[in-house]
């Protein structure tokens, strides 16, 4: 029986500038991906501060870090039609966010009102782990007080929907609203 979904941020409830950023900026070069992911890891993690980060990529890309910093914030927009449907679903079941993020990232984005729809905020930075570590799972499912069976897991990351199965959980790999609604409903029957 479900009792939780668990969303990540970026590519499901926010947009997610950062992938477009790479494919447009560096396309198949596969040492500045890798080093893009790289760098993306760290300040996920708290390692390396924004500022730090934003200088990375601007180096790699050629472009001024304000440039990236442009780029990188002026396309992600927050999804207001999936924060009601979150706000539906938590009268039955608890809500959770997993996401790979750096500090203060999410106030971008959500508000106090936004964030308290989130019974836990498992969030990579505090926590540790980024996905598609089995540990971040754990500690989300763990915060929300349910087993992994119990809990829907939606990413936009095939890779992280495939972590997030080999654990236990239900999975959905979030593609758009429509499709995403419809695969959660068959979930939850």
């Amino acid at each position: 029986m479900i009792k939780a979904i668990i969303f990540d941020c970026f590519g499901v409830i926010v947009t997610d500038t950062l992938v477009a950023f790479r494919e447009t900026q560096f396309g198949d070069d596969p040492v500045k991906i890798r080093q893009t992911i790289d760098a993306t890891r760290a300040v996920d993690l708290g390692m390396i501060s924004k500022p730090e980060f934003l200088q990375i990529i601007a180096d790699l890309s050629g472009m001024t870090v304000q440039g990236v910093f442009e780029m990188l914030e002026s396309g992600s927009v927050l999804d207001r039609r999936l924060l009601e449907k979150i706000k539906s679903l938590r009268s039955t079941y608890k809500i959770g966010m997993l996401s790979n993020i750096s500090p203060h990232r999410l106030e971008d984005f959500l508000s106090a009102d936004d964030k308290a729809l989130f019974d836990a905020l498992s969030l990579s930075y505090e926590i540790g782990f980024v996905k598609p570590d089995p540990q971040a799972y754990q500690v989300a499912t763990k915060q929300l007080g349910v087993s992994p069976e119990e809990c829907v897991f939606i990413d936009d990351q095939e890779r992280n929907v495939t972590a997030a199965r080999a654990v236990g959980m239900h999975g959905i790999h979030y593609k758009n609203f429509a499709q995403f609604e419809r695969e959660l409903k068959k979930l939850l029957q």
